[in-house]
């Protein structure tokens, strides 16, 4: 594969207005994937992605990037690009990815959250899944948030609104 990428990476550097330019360059992106050589394929994955959404390879370069972000553990680079895909892809473009999209927003709202709550800042962990339940008031976790919520406020002797945070548990559990 080595010579096939230097001469994909030849060819990318001398050949800026080829039509085949973005396939050769997805193709590159996915070998450096394959061997999770991810440093290399992120920049090459986003480029398509973000700066040739109307591609037949685009929708797939900016899966794989979503991909190596997670694989990378990097979330906060992965809720980034999430945020900057959803105006790029709506439904009309690719109803399966925008709605991968709106999932992967909604799981990464909640572990954002959940970071907080992990650094002992139980106020505004609080405030994060009451603010998320809000956002996504018909998500499967949306009760976990609302109790989320109760027990950091617990944590804090906040007792008030605990019970508020309770009360709408109670009050949005569906079923």
């Amino acid at each position: 594969y080595n010579n096939y990428l230097k001469a994909s990476e030849l060819y990318r550097q001398y050949v800026r207005e080829s039509e085949f330019l973005v396939d050769i360059q997805y193709e590159e992106a996915r070998v450096y994937y394959v061997f999770n050589q991810f440093d290399r394929a992120v920049p090459l994955f986003k480029e398509i992605a973000e700066q040739s959404p109307q591609h037949k390879l685009a929708v797939f370069a900016a899966n794989l990037l979503l991909e190596c972000y997670n694989r990378q553990g990097n979330f906060e680079a992965l809720s980034r690009q999430v945020n900057a895909f959803v105006p790029l892809y709506p439904a009309s473009r690719d109803a399966e990815f925008a709605e991968r999209l709106r999932t992967l927003k909604r799981e990464l709202d909640f572990q954002t959250c959940s970071m907080i709550e992990n650094k002992g800042e139980y106020p505004r962990a609080a405030k994060c899944f009451l603010a998320y339940a809000r956002r996504f008031p018909n998500a499967k976790i949306v009760d976990k948030a609302y109790f989320n919520a109760a027990v950091n406020y617990d944590r804090e002797k906040q007792m008030e609104k605990a019970i508020e945070a309770r009360m709408a548990l109670i009050n949005n559990v569906s079923g």
